[in-house]
């Protein structure tokens, strides 16, 4: 007889998990199934990771979304102090709207983006999960060419980012499944 962990609305019908057996009734204080208690604790663990995944993933979009939220507030009210460890300056108007725009109003709109996903818009969170993974992807990937031909020398601030980047898009990739 196969068994069964502890009964979900699915099992209640399955002829393994009914309360009685072919011998006739049970004692309901003793459940009718053929297994062993490992059994039940390695179904019933299954059963709560499978309920577990999903809100995982939801948060892990809403912490690379309040990442991204974050830099791009960063970008627009500090876009020297943003860019400044990158050993660049912000010698004009021109220079300062640049850094607003790509990593201000990028980051703020893909932050929302990744919250919408979050909070589950009707259709939006697969792809748009799976474009900032490829995006956060193709950022790290650039900064790989950047350390063969480059060379930075310290860690922070280039291989730091990258690690981030890859991190983050590893995480919304898993989080996209």
């Amino acid at each position: 007889m196969k068994g069964c962990s502890i009964p979900t609305a699915k099992q209640a019908t399955a002829p393994e998990c009914r309360s009685r057996s072919s011998d006739g009734p049970t004692n309901s204080a003793r459940p009718a199934h053929n297994h062993s208690v490992g059994e039940q604790v390695s179904d019933s663990a299954g059963d709560t990771i499978r309920e577990i995944l999903p809100l995982m993933a939801t948060v892990l979009i809403a912490l690379v979304a309040v990442f991204f939220v974050g830099m791009g507030l960063f970008g627009l009210l500090a876009p020297a102090a943003l860019i400044q460890p990158f050993g660049i300056s912000l010698t004009g108007p021109e220079a300062r709207t640049e850094v607003r725009a790509v990593y201000g109003g990028f980051g703020i709109a893909t932050g929302a983006l990744l919250a919408f996903a979050a909070a589950g818009v009707q259709g939006l969170r697969p792809g748009a999960i799976l474009a900032v993974a490829a995006a956060l992807g193709g950022m790290a990937f650039g900064r790989l060419v950047a350390r063969t031909v480059d060379r930075p020398a310290r860690f922070y601030p280039s291989w730091f980012y990258f690690w981030v980047e890859a991190l983050a898009a590893g995480l919304l990739v898993f989080a996209a499944r």
